[in-house]
This record gives structure tokens, C-alpha cells and sequence, in this order.
């Protein structure tokens, strides 16, 4: 580690001591509080693992990975507003070709996307890489699921010379999102609201996740700019 990451180690390290002395005072942390979110920390490191990240849901519950997103991107006005890549993303998904199916015979009501790609001039954008992940019929995502060693309901599209995507790329429609599933905008909490449909697109100039979100209606409907 260089001289000037260990600087700026220090810096973080000797902030969070700060602010967090400062939250115990002035709340009047008890001990028993204390003992209560180590067993909250430890619990959540023990379930954690290779494919489930469990202090990143926490990150996200907390607001914390949004604010991080939203004070290092900063897009056009026109351009797809960044969200937080989620706790439930795994890389390596395989490449599916255009229109491929998604479900691999899961059961479900079909799902089928469709979109396109565009720079801000409204000019399509060809070979730009979709990573497309999302929760079953019963609101789980593939992390979730035990004993799982395929790939189960994501992959990575392209799109093609005139922007297009995944058009009639087969799925089937998320349940209702558990506590543990991603949540729809705007809100964060600890509760489900509704499971959803996520797609990262990746020109190669840099990188935007985006949402896709599903609410029990029969269509899906990307966020304004998603395109």
C-alpha cells in the first residue's frame, strides 16, 4: 500500500472513529445496544459468502450505496440515472443472443423485454452489453437460493446496430419482493415493495446500472432516460 492510500486510510478511518463516538454520545448508546449490533455484525458475516453479501443489502437499507453512486457518477440530465448494482448481481453470467430465453424453463407468467440504447444525441448505440439479472416467480434471486450452481434467470445481451435489446427476450414475471430482495425506488427500507427486473449497460465509456421495475401490473417499465 502506497504512501497515499495509507494516508487516505487514515483520514477514513479517523472519521468514521469521530462520527461514531459522536452517534454513541448522542444517543446514549447503552451496553446492551452495543452487544446488540456486534451479534447484528457478526450474524451477518456468517451468512455471507461468495455469492450472498449480506453487509451490502445492509449498505444498501441504510441508504449508504446510493449516496456513494450519487456523489461518484455524475451523469447529464438526460442521461439514465445511475442506481446501486445491488446485492444480488454475480458476475460471469453467460452470453444469451438476441431474443434469447432467460428462464431456462422456470415456471412463471412469461416475461419479455424490450428496449433500446441510445446516446444523448438519440443516436443508437450498438454492442453496448446488457447484464441482466432478476427474482423468480416467488421474489428470489439465484444468491439467494442454496445449492444452485447454474445460472438461474440472468445473462448478458447485446444490443444491436439500430440500439435494440433482448427484444422478445423471455423471462418470467418477479413475485413480490421479499425484505431481502431489491426494493423499488425511491424508497429503501427494511420491507418488500416489489421485486424488479435489473439490466446494467455498459458502453464502453463507462458503466450505468439501471432498473427495470415490475409491480404485479402486465408490463414492465424502465425509468425515464433508461431508454
Amino acid at each position: 500500500m502506497g504512501h497515499g492510500a495509507l494516508a487516505r486510510l487514515a483520514e477514513l478511518m479517523t472519521a468514521l472513529v469521530r462520527h461514531l463516538h459522536a452517534y454513541a454520545r448522542e444517543v446514549g448508546l447503552t451496553e446492551e445496544e452495543w452487544t446488540a449490533a456486534v451479534e447484528w455484525l457478526t450474524a451477518t458475516g456468517r451468512i455471507s459468502d461468495d455469492k450472498r453479501l449480506e453487509f451490502i443489502l445492509a449498505s444498501d437499507v441504510l441508504g449508504l450505496s446510493t449516496l456513494a453512486v450519487q456523489m461518484n457518477h455524475h451523469f447529464s440530465a438526460d442521461a439514465t440515472p445511475a442506481t446501486v448494482l445491488g446485492p444480488f448481481h454475480i458476475d460471469g453470467s453467460p452470453t444469451a443472443g438476441f431474443g434469447a430465453d432467460m428462464s431456462g424453463g422456470i415456471p412463471g407468467t412469461p416475461l419479455f423485454i424490450t428496449g433500446r440504447v441510445l446516446d444523448l444525441d438519440g443516436t443508437p448505440l450498438p454492442d453496448v452489453v446488457l447484464d441482466v439479472w432478476q427474482a423468480d416467480a416467488d421474489g428470489a434471486y439465484e444468491a439467494q437460493l442454496p445449492d444452485i450452481d447454474e445460472a438461474r434467470l440472468r445473462a448478458l445481451y447485446r444490443t444491436r446496430a439500430d440500439g435494440t435489446y433482448c427484444a422478445q427476450g423471455r423471462s418470467v414475471a418477479p413475485a413480490e419482493a421479499t425484505a431481502a430482495s431489491r426494493l423499488s425506488r425511491p424508497a429503501r427500507s427494511g420491507t418488500g415493495r416489489s421485486a424488479t427486473t435489473l439490466a446494467r449497460v455498459l458502453p464502453e465509456f463507462e458503466a450505468a446500472p439501471a432498473e427495470i421495475l415490475y409491480n404485479g401490473a402486465q408490463w414492465a417499465r424502465a425509468w425515464p432516460g433508461a431508454g
